[in-house]
């Protein structure tokens, strides 16, 4: 009876609180100081204005006035972001309570990476009828993946008593010649996805056919980096984003994509990532995981009081249980010193960000001991402090860098008139100390303005 009480009371709280802010007008965030994240410069003593989900008025506070009817909420002191992205998440592997322990941490957007499609896509068009609160979500469906290294994992799957894991190996799409790929196209064109995920190749020639019929059909492609000898012709087919680490092979052993690499082969090819587009999404946060001890995981996969961490508390049974299976294939799949490609991707996100290169902020949430929302703000950390990148350009790699990699540059990812109001309030200067983005005041989102007591509540429930 207890149990019923509590979420109960967490349902109405969550309901009572759309319905304040369906009876706004707009809102008014006055005296502020508004981040360019662009210029990496601050604008104080603005005003912002947001009817319904975007912003109507951006300018000095003495200039714009405040409509009547408007909430005003008193910016002094405080400073406005727009709304940040997660690049690299798997929603159907950590559950629909995380959708609210994103908002409630200022991620107002997040790339899905693939999972169960009937879930993941229900929930991004939810969200964006406005009936389910959460992040915006873009999201490619199932993953493809070289027929010949799904084979082989769901053998080894088959072996363990995990038949979530297994049923998601099992959705995957496999490639192996040139004439799958348009069957594979097709087959993720008539779900409706936003793009497709690849994480690994088949031949050459398999890939370009794939890669034309996805061009055909309108769809870019992101995923895994091939190995250093299909970087340059999969850089070329128009793909988004790189995923986590690249890395080669020598000796049978994991090395990075650049070791041995002469130094004028490796400025072409990361002059061809610039010309092209070719984004990369280190995911630090995700690759730092690999450094935990078998005992402390286990402590933290068991951890669900927050005893190790306040923001266990809020991770759900589903993602609970994807780390139980993640540590379950782990210890079935072979051993790797990842030490040496670590340290290289760090010195590689100031490399590529010198050469022209977008990078994003993504964590691969679903990965054990990262936390949906949280582990942004550790991506965001680890750019700054392991990778060398300035306060303003990490900020930039989750929000305006984003939203240029999806195409909605031109509808979000700065702070400006006619674009979604997905916004962030700070108690503190991210520009000063890019740790000033876990401190959240407020947060706006599909025209809703969230307070703190908001945000705490939404938190609160999930974790009920």
């Amino acid at each position: 009876m207890v149990v019923v009480t509590r979420l109960s009371l967490a349902i109405v709280m969550l309901f009572a609180g759309r319905s304040a802010v369906a009876q706004e007008r707009g809102v008014a965030i006055v005296d502020v100081t508004v981040i360019d994240v662009v210029a990496g410069s601050r604008i104080p003593r603005q005003t912002v204005l947001i009817s319904g989900p975007t912003i109507s008025g951006v300018g000095p506070s003495r200039e714009v006035g405040r409509p009547a009817g408007f909430r005003v909420v008193n910016g002094q002191g405080k400073f406005l972001i727009p709304g940040l992205w997660d690049m690299h998440v798997h929603l159907s592997m950590i559950g629909r309570s995380a959708l609210a322990v994103f908002l409630s941490t200022g991620v107002t957007g997040v790339r899905d990476m693939g999972g169960n499609p009937a879930t993941v896509l229900a929930w991004r068009d939810s969200v964006a009828a406005g009936t389910l609160d959460g992040p915006r979500i873009k999201a490619p469906g199932n993953i493809v993946e070289s027929s010949r290294w799904l084979r082989s994992i769901i053998g080894r799957t088959e072996k363990l008593d995990q038949p979530e894991l297994l049923a998601e190996l099992k959705r995957r799409f496999a490639l192996e010649t040139a004439a799958d790929g348009p069957r594979v196209v097709d087959s993720l064109a008539r779900l409706g996805v936003d793009f497709i995920k690849i994480r690994n190749y088949p031949s050459a020639e398999a890939y370009a056919a794939f890669a034309g019929a996805a061009r055909a059909r309108g769809l870019r492609i992101a995923g895994h980096a091939p190995l250093p000898a299909l970087l340059a012709l999969v850089s070329d087919s128009g793909f988004t984003s790189f995923e986590h680490s690249l890395i080669g092979v020598r000796g049978g052993k994991l090395i990075d994509a650049f070791d041995g690499m002469p130094d004028t082969s490796q400025a072409r090819l990361l002059g061809r990532f610039a010309a092209n587009g070719t984004a990369w999404d280190p995911t630090l946060v995700s690759a730092r995981t690999r450094f935990i001890s078998d005992s402390a995981r286990d402590r933290i996969i068991a951890d669900s009081t927050g005893a190790t961490d306040p923001a266990l508390r809020y991770v759900s049974a589903t993602l609970r249980q994807s780390w139980r299976a993640g540590r379950a294939l782990a210890g079935v799949s072979p051993k790797e010193d990842w030490t040496e490609i670590y340290q290289a991707n760090l010195r590689d996100v100031r490399r590529m960000k010198d050469a022209g290169i977008v990078i994003l902020a993504g964590t691969d949430v679903a990965v054990s001991t990262l936390v949906p929302g949280f582990s942004l703000h550790d991506e965001l950390e680890l750019l700054v402090s392991g990778g060398g990148l300035t306060p303003a350009e990490a900020l930039a790699a989750a929000t305006i860098n984003p939203a240029k990699v999806l195409g909605l540059d031109q509808s979000s990812g700065t702070i400006a008139v006619g674009k979604l109001a997905d916004l962030v309030l700070l108690d503190h200067d991210p520009l000063a100390d890019i740790r000033a983005t876990r401190s959240i005041r407020a947060v706006m989102a599909n025209g809703r303005f969230y307070d703190r007591t908001m945000l705490d509540q939404r938190l609160e429930a999930s974790r009920r």
